[in-house]
């Protein structure tokens, strides 16, 4: 009924729209400069018609929070909603790089020092 990655507290859910939604949720592996293996990211995705429309959670937020409005747009729209890295259902890395400061500082002013 379920994608299997999805938690078995998925089984919880009441609402109509949110069993819908969780029903169709998929995964992907996406390669990204911020680790060596891929990042399991989950998606969903309805309607096919019109131009692509994206829908993107808040911070932190899930794409079930779309569960109502997805298949109303969807009615006129191809409409995708993601999980962010870190959020949802999205894989969270256990490491996360860290940003090294430069060592002199870079002047976005023209001529600047």
């Amino acid at each position: 009924m379920f994608p299997a990655f999805l938690p078995s507290a998925v089984g919880q859910l009441t609402e109509a729209t949110s069993l819908a939604l969780a029903q169709i949720i998929q995964q992907q592996a996406i390669a990204t400069p911020l680790q060596v293996n891929p990042i399991l990211t989950t998606y969903a995705c309805q309607g096919q018609a019109g131009v692509p429309l994206l829908l993107l959670p808040g911070f932190d937020s899930s794409l079930l929070e779309f569960r109502r409005l997805l298949p109303l747009l969807a009615e006129q729209t191809e409409t995708w909603t993601v999980d962010l890295l870190g959020f949802g259902f999205t894989e969270r890395p256990l490491v996360w790089p860290i940003a090294r400061p430069r060592s002199k500082p870079i002047s976005i002013v023209s001529g600047s020092k």
